[in-house]
């Protein structure tokens, strides 16, 4: 889910059956869908927050340096969780999880930041695992 430019997808396509590659930039989908021609990789143009995508399907789900993009992160996570097949794993690297700078901001303001100009949105920590704990055991 929020394939970008499709540089992990590049290098796990050999490894696994097949990859729905999904993305809401149309300059990221189109370059994707011409990197990937006649590959496992299937490139879509959907939001991650409600992709579309049939309920069960994927063993795995990676959200990958994304979610500070996205201002209803729970909404996202939901989908992660309809997406997945029973006992599938969903994969979350963000840079919220190791930014002590970021955490000690958030941890200060009690809420939600907005940057200006780039529409990045950032939420504690804790916020995120409280809504990620719904629908997922965490590892830490």
């Amino acid at each position: 889910m929020a394939a970008g430019s499709g540089n992990f997808e590049y290098h796990l396509k050999k490894r696994v059956k097949s990859i729905d590659a999904v993305d809401l930039s149309d300059d990221m989908v189109a370059s994707m869908k011409s990197e990937f021609k006649g590959t496992n990789v299937n490139v879509l143009k959907a939001d991650i927050r409600n992709t579309g995508l049939k309920t069960g399907k994927y063993d795995v789900v990676l959200l990958i340096m994304s979610l500070h993009h996205v201002s209803d992160a729970e909404s996202c996570i939901r989908e992660v969780h309809r997406l997945l097949r029973r006992g599938g794993e969903f994969i979350l690297i963000d840079r919220l999880s190791k930014n002590k700078f970021l955490n000690r901001i958030y941890d200060k303001t009690g809420g939600d930041i907005k940057d200006k100009g780039k529409g990045h949105h950032f939420r504690k920590r804790k916020d995120i695992e409280k809504q990620a704990r719904k629908y997922f055991i965490i590892n830490k």
